[in-house]
């Protein structure tokens, strides 16, 4: 999903910014992206285990493990975007072997993108965990189409600043409107299971 919300930023910034600032702002992003897909490969054995969990009907252990999950990602989540923004100049120099500044701002909003970018991986393997694969589809379509409208109109009528500033709050919208959306999901999922057995 971070890819997807970030994936298009270079072709809306070509209508409007030079290939130099298109070239950072895209290094500098891919460095940050970098967080949640580590997240995402740690946190993938949650969506077998919760399953199995469930199928043994161990309630209080997924929920334990949620919580052990949610501090473990996102203490990992934010260390490593305090390190990757303070020392990000030297990182890239290493990396891309060339001096390549950027906004210290928008490198800021990058790494708040990337915190709840991680927090929502941990979300959908808990969601997936449930079989709420659809539910989380559906809400996430919905999501893209207003995350699309306002990143567009933002970019076009204000500018990149403020485009990535609103991608990094409307991350933050996602998560919390996920927590709100999964309890009720849950639920209904696990009456369904009840009214199955």
């Amino acid at each position: 999903m971070p890819y997807i919300e970030s994936g298009v930023d270079s072709l809306f910034l070509s209508f409007k910014y030079e290939s130099n600032f298109i070239a950072a702002y895209d290094i500098y992003f891919k460095l940050f992206l970098y967080i949640p897909a580590l997240v995402s490969i740690g946190a993938f054995p949650l969506w077998p285990a919760i399953s199995k969990a469930l199928a043994e009907n161990d309630l209080k252990w997924v929920s334990t493990l949620k919580i052990k999950s949610y501090l473990i990602f996102i203490s990992i989540s934010v260390l490593t975007a305090i390190i990757f923004y303070l020392f990000s100049e030297s990182i890239v120099y290493h990396w891309a072997k060339h001096n390549i500044s950027f906004d210290k701002e928008m490198i800021l909003c990058m790494a708040i993108f990337s915190i709840g970018s991680s927090l929502a991986l941990i979300q959908s393997m808990f969601l997936n965990g449930f079989g709420l694969i659809r539910q989380q589809a559906l809400f996430c379509l919905k999501y893209l189409f207003c995350f699309l409208i306002i990143k567009i109109a933002s970019l076009y009528f204000l500018n990149a600043h403020y485009m990535i500033l609103f991608l990094a709050i409307l991350v933050w919208v996602k998560v919390i409107l996920i927590e709100l959306n999964s309890k009720k999901w849950i639920n209904r999922r696990l009456v369904d299971g009840e009214n199955n057995a």
